[in-house]
């Protein structure tokens, strides 16, 4: 019985059932690759907690929003938009009225300094009228006394002179050159305006024709008068004095001073429509301070 006990020298060990060294090599297998997952991978701390940390967020729950929520936050927008735009026109039409004023004010006192020197001019200019009236008188007569030969040596003087006048227009050019016009509201006013400039211009193409027309008095007075007498009559201001002393005028024939009354004649009546316009421009710039005083309160 003991001898079958004994196992012969040559048997061979006997091999694990497949079974059970299947799973251990799986195991190995399975060991040495979670070695090598652990010599190549190995985590870090900041990634560890960018895991957890990731793994931890969660989305706030957000209410939802009826339509009575949008269309109130639609109708507050539109509200601030539409009271930017009333407090932009507002400030426009603060600024607007104050430059309105500013212009209006300038233009009162531009127009009051026209009608103390349109007053003036209107007076001179009556002044010459009356003086060429007299010489055409004088020239007329078939002689003279020595008082009324000095007359005439003055008006024939003074005949070819004429005093300037300009409007004050420093506000109206500011409102054309700025394009600023729109903003005085008062159409009437902004029509008198224009029209007092229109008489203006014409005044000035009045007084350029009556320039010409004194040039033609030159050759009659020089022929009829003494010159030496004039240069006694100018002083070093060039203002024109009353001849004294005994004078006389030269001969001419009836032909010659009827052609040198003509003249006069001509540039008297030049002078009677300038004035005409004076006289207009006057009541124009009176009616247009009186807009002002009573639309402005200036």
């Amino acid at each position: 019985m003991a001898e079958e006990h004994k196992k012969p020298k040559d048997e061979k060990p006997a091999k694990p059932k497949a079974k059970g060294g299947r799973r251990e090599l799986v195991q190995k297998d399975s060991f040495g690759k979670e070695e090598n997952d652990k010599k190549t991978e190995l985590p870090t701390t900041n990634s560890t907690l960018q895991t957890e940390t990731m793994d931890v967020q969660h989305h706030p729950d957000v209410e939802k929003k009826g339509l009575k929520e949008y269309i109130l936050e639609g109708l507050m927008i539109f509200l601030a938009v539409t009271m930017g735009f009333f407090a932009e026109g507002l400030r426009e039409h603060i600024s607007d009225k104050a430059k309105e004023t500013e212009y209006v004010v300038s233009l009162k006192q531009d127009l009051q300094h026209d009608t103390a020197n349109l007053a003036q001019q209107t007076h001179l200019i009556n002044v010459k009228i009356t003086r060429m009236d007299s010489l055409i008188l004088l020239l007329n007569k078939t002689s003279l006394s020595a008082n009324e030969t000095n007359d005439a040596y003055f008006y024939a003087r003074v005949a070819t002179r004429k005093p300037t006048f300009k409007v004050t227009d420093r506000t109206i050019v500011q409102l054309k050159s700025a394009g600023t016009f729109r903003l005085i509201k008062n159409e009437d006013l902004v029509s008198r305006i224009l029209e007092y400039q229109q008489q203006d211009e014409s005044y000035t193409a009045n007084s350029l024709n009556d320039v010409t027309e004194r040039g033609f008095l030159y050759p009659f007075i020089s022929k009829v008068f003494d010159a030496n007498v004039f240069q006694t009559m100018v002083d070093s201001t060039n203002i024109i004095h009353r001849a004294t002393g005994i004078h006389y005028i030269k001969k001419a024939d009836k032909e010659f001073i009827n052609q040198f009354i003509y003249y006069i004649h001509q540039l008297k009546s030049s002078f009677i429509v300038e004035k005409e316009v004076l006289v207009d421009m006057k009541k124009r710039a009176g009616d247009m301070i009186e807009i002002i005083n009573k639309e402005y309160n200036e």
